[in-house]
């Protein structure tokens, strides 16, 4: 689905990715590990168009995209099929969070011209706002200024926001801090959702060791500026797990 091969990336001639390769796959949720400046979040950004690659190419649904040009076709789709949030996403904080979520449904739908499928995609999204507003414990926020919210509650808006449209791909970096224990089970229940009902990949950058285990379906460790270990965690032989543990960690 998704495919970054030979990414290199320098900052002041500090090179962060050296030729880095993978193939992410649907219906996954990779958990990018690693210390403080081994790339996770370059990575991110790269595979978010915020950022350019010194050299390497993205390829999505089998088309090489033209990071370059803004206004490449297949870059264009490939934005309107990924999402992105983080705990510092910006808002219109002059908006209430309901107001929000429909401006932002209108820029992905916004090629919707019949009357009635128009009634029915803002039906969809009342449906989704609701499930996760309910799953993040935020449905009494819905109507309140976003400014006036705390900033646990603003990162559940960009969380929420980032979700309603059904992304193909969504990236999320360091998405539980400063949520709650409900809190995050509900945002794992969002990201299960879009995982078994849209085929979505989940691709989070996440330091907690032992929340990476029992989350995700495989992780990257970034280290020494390149993909140093894989691990398919659905193929674990659970009597291993601890040890393994032990070992990702040692590497933090």
């Amino acid at each position: 689905m998704l495919s970054i091969s030979n990414i290199s990336k320098s900052f002041n001639n500090n090179l962060i990715l050296d030729n880095l390769s993978f193939t992410f796959l649907d219906k996954k949720i990779y958990g990018l590990i690693g210390k403080n400046g081994q790339g996770k979040t370059t990575l991110v950004n790269i595979l978010t168009n915020v950022l350019i690659p010194d050299k390497g190419e993205i390829i999505y649904n089998s088309t090489r995209l033209n990071l370059i040009k803004s206004s490449d076709l297949s870059l264009l789709n490939y934005k309107k099929d990924i999402a992105y949030s983080s705990d510092e996403s910006a808002s219109l904080e002059y908006l209430t969070p309901r107001e929000y979520f429909s401006f932002i449904n209108s820029i992905f739908n916004n090629d919707i011209k019949d009357k009635k499928e128009r009634k029915n995609q803002i039906k969809g999204l009342e449906a989704k706002v609701d499930f996760a507003s309910k799953s993040l414990l935020f449905d009494s926020y819905l109507d309140k200024t976003i400014a006036l919210l705390s900033h646990g509650n603003k990162q559940k808006v960009s969380l929420i926001s980032s979700y309603i449209h059904n992304p193909k791909i969504w990236f999320l970096d360091e998405p539980f801090l400063g949520l709650d224990v409900s809190s995050k089970e509900g945002l794992i229940k969002l990201m299960n959702d879009l995982k078994e009902n849209n085929d979505s990949t989940i691709i989070l950058i996440i330091h907690d060791i032992n929340e990476a285990f029992k989350i995700c379906d495989q992780l990257i460790l970034l280290n020494d500026k390149n993909i140093s270990k894989s691990i398919d965690l659905a193929k674990l032989d659970e009597t291993k797990k601890d040890k393994l543990i032990l070992e990702v960690s040692s590497l933090l």
